[in-house]
């Protein structure tokens, strides 16, 4: 019965050692998410912020949105390949994301750049994005 009892022992300290691994991982990626820009947005589409405040007022106005969202885009040249939502309620992120999408960007290069930005909701206003 001792030599079981070590035997748990030794697996419980080894997953203890897991999981504490697997948590500082975690928050080390976290960490490492790139903060969001409004400069890096302007830079590579240059109307954003009138391009966003159409697209977005209507949701505003229709859903009465509030709170804010972290967006991350990935561009290539003209195209927006990619965007994530994060935040918000998951039945307005779709529309968000094809407003995103919709933006006339161009970061003159071939390669991938991922671009994160927040945009906040306020119902007596407009989109507005924030951020930096």
């Amino acid at each position: 019965m001792n030599r079981l009892l070590q035997h748990l022992f030794h697996i419980f300290t080894g997953l203890a050692a897991l999981l504490s691994a697997v948590a500082t991982h975690a928050a080390t990626n976290a960490d490492a998410a790139p903060p969001p820009s409004r400069a890096a947005l302007r830079e590579a589409c240059k109307d954003a912020d009138s391009e966003l405040q159409q697209a977005m007022g209507a949701l505003v106005a229709q859903r009465g949105l509030e709170g804010a969202v972290r967006i991350d885009m990935e561009i290539q040249g003209k195209r927006v390949s990619a965007v994530s939502v994060a935040g918000g309620s998951p039945a307005d992120r779709p529309d968000i994301r094809r407003a995103v999408r919709r933006l006339n960007c161009d970061t003159g290069a071939a390669e991938l750049r991922t671009v994160s930005f927040e945009v906040t909701f306020a119902r007596d206003e407009t989109a507005r994005s924030a951020g930096g």
